[in-house]
C-alpha cells in the first residue's frame, strides 16, 4: 500500500507543478493581458460553457436511451461499438475535416449547412462536439446500464411499465449520481476539444473562438507574457468549474443509487 501512496503523491506532485508552472510565471513577470485579449477570452470562456453545456445535453438525450437499447437488446457488441467508437478513436482534427467534407462537398451537407449555418458558426462547434461526445456516453451508459440487474426490469413489465416507461420511471431516477457522472465524463470531454472545433467552426475571433482555440491563437502572437496569463486565467476557471462539478455532485439532495 505504500507503494499506491508514493505513486499518488508522485501524481500529484506532479500535476500541481506543471500546471502551476504558468500561473507561477503569470506573477513572477507580473504583466497584463491588452484589454481586446482580454474581452477576447471572456467571450471564448462563455462561447465553451455554452456549446460544451449544449453539446452535453444533447448527447445524455442521445446516448441514454441507445445505451439501454445496446445493453438489453444488441448481444454482438464487438460488431457495433467499433463503429460508434470511431470518432472517438481517431484524430479531432480529422474528425473535423470529415465534418468539414460532408457540409461543404456533398449535396445532404450543401443543404443542410445552407439552412442551418454549420460551418464557421457556434453551431458547428456543437456538432463538432457532438460527434466527439457521443462515443463517449454510448459507452459508459451502456456499461452503466448493463451493470443493473435485469430483474428491476423484468419486474416494471410485469406490472405493466413499457421499456420506455421504465426507463425514464424508474431507471433513470434510481441512476441519478451515475447519470450525473456521465454528463461531468462528456462535459469534461468536449469542453477541451480543439481540433474539430477549428477546422469547422473555423477560428473566428468574436465567433466561433473556445477557450483551447484561444490558447492555441494567443500562442500565435509569440507574447509569452500574454500567454502565460491567460493560460493561468484558464487552469484556474477550470479548476473552479470542475469543483463546484463535484460538489454539486457529493450534495446529499441527490439521490443515492438504489
Amino acid at each position: 500500500m505504500r507503494v499506491f501512496l508514493l505513486l499518488l503523491i508522485l501524481l500529484l506532485v506532479l500535476d500541481a507543478t506543471i500546471f502551476a508552472t504558468p500561473i507561477y510565471m503569470a506573477i513572477w513577470q507580473g504583466s497584463l493581458v491588452p484589454g481586446h485579449l482580454l474581452s477576447d477570452f471572456y467571450y471564448s470562456m462563455l462561447l465553451s460553457l455554452y456549446t460544451s453545456t449544449t453539446s452535453s445535453i444533447l448527447i445524455l438525450l442521445i446516448t441514454i436511451p441507445v445505451g439501454y437499447y445496446i445493453s438489453r437488446r444488441i448481444t454482438r457488441r464487438n460488431l457495433l461499438l467499433p463503429v460508434i467508437m470511431l470518432p472517438s478513436s481517431i484524430s479531432p482534427a480529422a474528425v473535423g475535416l470529415l465534418l468539414l467534407l460532408f457540409f461543404t462537398k456533398t449535396p445532404l451537407g450543401l443543404i443542410i449547412d445552407n439552412t442551418l449555418k454549420i460551418v464557421n458558426d457556434p453551431k458547428g462547434i456543437i456538432t463538432a462536439q457532438l460527434f466527439l461526445g457521443i462515443p463517449v456516453g454510448v459507452s459508459y451508459f451502456t456499461a452503466l446500464f448493463s451493470s443493473i440487474p435485469r430483474s428491476y426490469e423484468d419486474a416494471a413489465l410485469t406490472m405493466g411499465f413499457t421499456n420506455i416507461e421504465y426507463l425514464y420511471s424508474i431507471l433513470l431516477p434510481m441512476s441519478t449520481r451515475q447519470v450525473f457522472t456521465g454528463f461531468i465524463l462528456v462535459f469534461t470531454r468536449v469542453l477541451g476539444d480543439f481540433g474539430a472545433s477549428y477546422i469547422i467552426g473555423g477560428g473566428i475571433w468574436g465567433k466561433t473562438v473556445t477557450l483551447p482555440i484561444y490558447l492555441y491563437l494567443v500562442s500565435q502572437l509569440g507574447g509569452i507574457g500574454v500567454l502565460v496569463i491567460t493560460l493561468s486565467i484558464y487552469i484556474v476557471s477550470i479548476l473552479v468549474l470542475i469543483t463546484i462539478v463535484y460538489q454539486l455532485e457529493s450534495m446529499e439532495g441527490l439521490p443515492q443509487n438504489a
